[in-house]
């Protein structure tokens, strides 16, 4: 497991030019989720702490005052988002995030390499690229504060990458394949940030 994280971080072009395209997605299954799960654990208590050292949450800690924007906190909620209980049940769902999370990535950009032409292989090498990818980027979550953002971007890098090898196409094709769904997504969250803007606008008779 470390000798793949190691090959997959310091030399993807290599490794995922090598990668066995069929077998099953058991091992690559098995790989993603007991790192992506492990590290993910540990950025959570890292997050704890730090919301603790803060004053617990930003919700919980009285620096926004929902009351200017018309907006009624339930105490009892922000206590429990406060608690120590949330971060246990955000800790064991999270196994099961990562599955849908890892399917859905694999499915789009499965599909978005079949519209661009560049999908040469099945959809199980789409699979296992983005599983090792993922898995072996998770690594960086366990790094206090910025550790998240690190894992995220490498991860983009790498399934780059190793889509252009694993499937023998171009890295032009891999980049669209990749990065035009989260640039979308990106678009569609900007346009629901907007919608809610203009709403608690409207709410408090246009003044924020």
């Amino acid at each position: 497991m470390f000798v793949t994280v190691k090959d997959v971080l310091i030399d993807a072009p290599r490794t995922f030019a090598g990668m066995i395209r069929d077998g099953g997605l058991g091992n690559p299954l098995l790989f993603l989720l007991i790192l992506a799960t492990v590290c993910g654990w540990i950025g959570m208590v890292w997050g704890f702490l730090w919301n603790q050292a803060m004053g617990a949450t930003l919700l919980g800690s009285g620096a926004m005052d929902y009351s200017q924007l018309g907006l009624e906190m339930d105490p009892a909620m922000l206590a429990f988002v406060s608690s120590g209980l949330f971060q246990v049940i955000e800790a064991l769902i999270l196994p099961a995030l990562i599955l849908v999370v890892f399917f859905i990535e694999a499915a789009v950009f499965h599909l978005m390499l079949l519209i661009m032409g560049g999908a040469n292989q099945p959809f199980e090498t789409t699979a296992r690229v983005v599983a090792y990818a993922t898995g072996s980027t998770a690594v960086f979550q366990a790094v206090p504060m910025c550790g998240g953002l690190i894992s995220f971007a490498w991860a983009i890098i790498v399934i780059i990458i190793g889509l252009a090898h694993a499937h023998e196409t171009s890295v032009g094709r891999a980049v669209a394949a990749v990065l035009l769904p989260l640039l979308l997504c990106c678009l569609c969250c900007v346009l629901v940030l907007i919608f809610i803007g203009v709403g608690l606008a409207e709410m408090t008779g246009g003044s924020l």
